[in-house]
C-alpha cells in the first residue's frame, strides 16, 4: 500500500480481507517514526479521522472492533488524548468495541 502510492496519507485506511468474517483495517495516523519539531509521530486528527472511517464501516457491517492500546507506544501519544478520541468516534456508534491491551494478551499466549 505504502509503495502503491495509492491513496497513502494522513487519515486513510486500508481494509484487509483475511478470512470469511475477518478483515484488517490499516490506519495512516502518525507521521514518520521519530519525533519532529517536538512533535511525537501520531497525528491526533488523522487518528480521529481513521477511527471515524472504522466506525462508519463496523456499524454498515455489523461487526465488532478489536484493537490494542494504539497511539501511545512508539508512536509517541498520550493515552488520555487517544482514549478520547476513541471515545468520541467508535464509543458513538452502536457496535460492539473490544480493547486489547498488550499485558492482557501475552498472559493469554502464556497460558496464565
Amino acid at each position: 500500500w505504502y509503495h502503491s502510492e495509492k491513496d497513502f496519507s494522513l487519515g486513510k485506511i486500508q481494509f484487509v480481507p483475511v478470512e470469511k468474517d475477518i478483515t484488517i483495517i490499516n490506519m495512516v495516523a502518525q507521521k514518520g517514526i521519530e519525533s519532529e519539531d517536538d512533535l511525537p509521530p501520531i497525528r491526533y486528527e488523522a487518528l480521529k479521522e481513521c477511527l471515524n472511517q472504522i466506525a462508519i464501516a463496523a456499524k454498515e457491517n455489523k461487526a465488532s472492533v478489536h484493537m490494542p492500546r494504539i497511539g501511545s507506544g512508539l508512536a509517541g501519544g498520550n493515552w488520555e488524548e487517544v482514549e478520547k478520541i476513541i471515545q468520541k468516534t467508535l464509543f458513538l456508534v452502536d457496535f460492539e468495541l473490544l480493547r486489547f491491551y498488550y499485558a492482557r494478551i501475552q498472559k493469554l499466549l502464556q497460558g496464565h
